[in-house]
């Protein structure tokens, strides 16, 4: 019998993960009957369509040299069967979009310290996927800046939007919001009466 293999499973879910988070945001937009998702996914269409059209600048086109196996790493999981889809990581691009999505709305009404876990989150996502690319030789710090910057100017932009139209049922919030926190105070003291 096989063993397992920690390492490929804990590979394949990293590799996976931009379709997982975007998976995860449109699911739960047609679970919960509302447009949250859907506006999302629509600001990360735009977003990647940029990231392609930004990628075909001069700028981008030269490709890093990597060896016969980091090919084989860099190329396992691709949407398409030959060259890449865009010379900017999409992986990137679909991270840093949404981090900005939700950061903008999250520093918007004050939900930092809420929402820390989405910040941390997020942070060592990017950082893993930029480390991933340089280790292997998928992608050149260039490509991954100009992938981090498209993602992150779209997410932010896109989420500013959303938010000037004043319909908070489409902004999608990630954790709890200041109307929804409350608390008891510590400085009550209450009077119990026995009722015959």
């Amino acid at each position: 019998m096989p063993d397992l293999n920690l390492t490929n499973i804990f590979y394949t879910a990293y590799r996976l993960s931009p379709f997982i988070l975007v998976s995860f945001f449109t699911l739960s937009s047609v679970l919960n009957q509302d447009l949250k998702g859907i506006i999302y996914l629509a600001g990360l269409l735009i977003a990647c369509f940029a990231s392609v059209i930004v990628g075909k600048f001069n700028i981008f086109t030269n490709p890093p040299s990597p060896t016969t196996s980091q090919v084989t790493i860099c190329k396992t999981l691709n949407l398409t069967n030959g060259e890449p889809f865009s010379n900017l990581p999409l992986s990137m691009t679909v991270f840093t979009y949404t981090f900005g999505y939700l950061l903008y709305i999250i520093g918007l009404y004050g939900l930092a310290s809420d929402n820390i876990m989405t910040i941390i989150f997020f942070s060592i996502i990017i950082i893993a996927d930029w480390s991933w690319n340089i280790f292997f030789s998928c992608n050149s710090h260039t490509r991954l800046l100009g992938a981090f910057l498209v993602g992150s100017a779209i997410g932010i932009s896109w989420s500013a939007i959303i938010a000037s139209t004043n319909q908070v049922n489409l902004q999608y919030f990630n954790g709890i919001s200041n109307k929804e926190v409350c608390s008891l105070n510590k400085n009550v003291k209450f009077k119990c009466v026995k009722s015959k």
